[in-house]
Parts: structure tokens; C-alpha cells; sequence
């Protein structure tokens, strides 16, 4: 009993250096604060076991509730995260302990909270927590032309312009982006990913403006945006 030891594991996507001491960058910062979070060893501290799994709200979304191989989202549920600058939603596994629960006994917490639509599908209600609703899709069309028009914004056509912007955007979305040496499927990165945070799109926006002022490029990105995802 005096030699067992319980173990928390994080599990997050996005790019990683070697300074010459170890691996750094955003992405391995915020894994580090979602396996830090106090909800995270509560849950596992709760439930008695020995192994617990927390993976950011991007794993979840692109791998997890997909349900690949023999992950079964069901077995995932979310909790809230809140260390130094990093705010956002993580999941959580623990084996053995209860999961996600159904979408039936959540219909009362539906009730009692607005809902927030967001892409891929998922809505979240009070900006908290996914939850299994009629999808609000964005249409993948609608996508690329938000794309197709910020390629046209020369301050995104340049890598050293894209990292000035996202150095503006909060850590949490900047740190989520998968980055690409193509502009455009940079910019797909980008867009992407900022989607998939409320007022994500947004805060980009507003950081491109903040960089570029208003030219017509911008002005047009801006309608652009007004016009093929309203609700956003």
C-alpha cells in the first residue's frame, strides 16, 4: 500500500520545441495546467482509483467524442478549468467512476441555462459545457470563405503578420492551433480553431482590425463574416 501512487494524465495537441532544457511552447503549458486543475484531482481523488485522463476541449472535439477504435465518449465527462490565464472546459476519465451523464438528465440544466450555439456541431450552455443538442453545424462552405477572404488581408498572407495576431488572441485559442508554413492552410488552422471557442472568431477579428486598421480587405472579411455565420 505505501509504494502505490496515483497518477494524472494530460492529453493535448499543438506544436512543442526543445530549448536545450526540455520541451516548451503554449500547447505544453496548457496541458500542464488542465492535469493541474483543481477539479481534475478532485474528480480523481473522489472516485478512489488509481489512473485519471483529462484531455482539452480540442482532443475532445477532433478524436474523442468521435468515438475512434475503443474510445467511447461516454466515458468522458467535462469540468471547468481555471488556472492562471487559462479558462476553458477539459474531460475527464476515470475509470471505473461514473461518466457522462445521459442527455435526458440534463434537460432540466438546458432549461434553466441559455445556450450558446457553437461549430462542429456542439452547443454550450452558459459557455460551460457541451451538451447533446440539435447540432448547429457550420457549414464547411461557409468556412472556406471566411478563409478565402482573410487570405486576401495582407497582414495573413505573411507568417510574421499571422503571429502577431494570434500573439493578441488569447492564449488559450492561440495555444490550441495546430500552425502550418502555407498561409492558407495556416489561416484554415486559424479560423478553425477559433470557431470552436465562443467569440473565438470574433477576438480574431477584432485583433486583425486592431493590426491592419480597416482597409477594404478587412472591411470585406468583416461583412464576409456577418454574412455567412450570423449567429456567430
Amino acid at each position: 500500500d505505501v509504494a502505490r501512487i496515483r497518477l494524472r494524465v494530460a492529453v493535448h495537441t499543438g506544436e512543442a520545441r526543445h530549448d536545450g532544457n526540455g520541451i516548451v511552447g503554449t500547447a505544453v503549458n496548457h496541458a500542464f495546467r488542465i492535469l493541474d486543475a483543481q477539479p481534475f484531482k478532485d474528480a480523481l481523488k473522489e472516485s478512489g482509483a488509481w489512473l485519471a485522463v483529462v484531455v482539452s476541449q480540442r482532443v475532445h472535439d477532433d478524436v474523442v467524442r468521435h468515438g475512434p477504435g475503443t474510445i467511447d465518449p461516454d466515458e468522458y465527462r467535462p469540468i471547468d478549468i481555471a488556472v492562471k490565464e487559462t479558462e476553458g472546459t477539459a474531460w475527464v476519465r476515470v475509470p471505473g467512476a461514473p461518466s457522462t451523464p445521459p442527455a435526458h438528465r440534463i434537460g432540466a440544466e438546458i432549461a434553466e441555462r441559455p445556450a450558446a450555439p457553437l461549430s462542429h456541431g456542439l452547443l454550450r450552455a452558459g459557455g460551460a459545457t457541451p451538451l447533446p443538442a440539435e447540432p448547429d453545424v457550420v457549414p464547411l462552405a461557409a468556412v472556406f470563405e471566411v478563409v478565402n477572404q482573410m487570405c486576401k488581408v495582407p497582414l495573413m498572407t505573411t507568417e510574421q503578420g499571422r503571429n502577431q495576431v494570434m500573439g493578441i488572441v488569447r492564449g488559450e485559442i492561440s495555444g490550441a492551433v495546430p500552425r502550418h508554413a502555407e498561409a492558407r492552410q495556416d489561416v484554415y488552422s486559424i479560423v478553425n480553431t477559433c470557431l470552436d471557442y465562443p467569440g473565438g472568431l470574433r477576438e480574431l477579428l477584432m485583433a486583425i482590425k486592431g493590426l491592419a486598421g480597416e482597409p477594404m480587405p478587412v472591411m470585406e472579411l468583416e461583412r464576409t463574416i456577418a454574412r455567412v455565420l450570423p449567429r456567430l
